[in-house]
């Protein structure tokens, strides 16, 4: 801030995602605000924004990686055509041994996100 700047008062604005000061994952997006700075993960990742993961590093047992999908800070996955069809339990013993929980549709957002998700990563029309 310059001298004269101090004297006035007058605020000066520092847009810290132009000028590099942010601490931001290089997996995440910078969004200025008035007075300071968000960071918000990249689609594909989870995390705070200051730290970021792709589900496919969190999940390294689960292939093909392509069939992740972000929804609410959360791993969604799918299997896809060619992936056995398992029942209630496999499907919930195959998660756990992921260290994952079978999704559980609770809402229609989530509900949508899911069925729009399964026809991006399957090529198959989903019910």
């Amino acid at each position: 801030m310059s001298m004269r700047a101090e004297i006035l008062g007058c605020n000066i604005r520092v847009d810290e995602c132009a000028d590099g000061s942010n601490n931001c994952s290089p997996q995440a997006t910078c969004s200025d605000t008035p007075e300071s700075f968000t960071c918000t993960c990249n689609p594909g990742y989870i995390g705070n924004g200051v730290t970021c993961t792709a589900c496919s590093a969190l999940y390294p047992g689960l292939n093909p990686s392509h069939n992740f999908g972000v929804y609410q800070n959360q791993c969604f996955w799918s299997g896809s055509f060619r992936t056995p069809r398992l029942n209630y339990m496999a499907a919930k013993q195959a998660c756990q041994d992921e260290g994952g929980t079978l999704a559980m549709i609770k809402d229609e957002a989530t509900q949508t996100f899911l069925r729009a998700h399964l026809r991006s990563t399957s090529g198959h029309r989903q019910r």
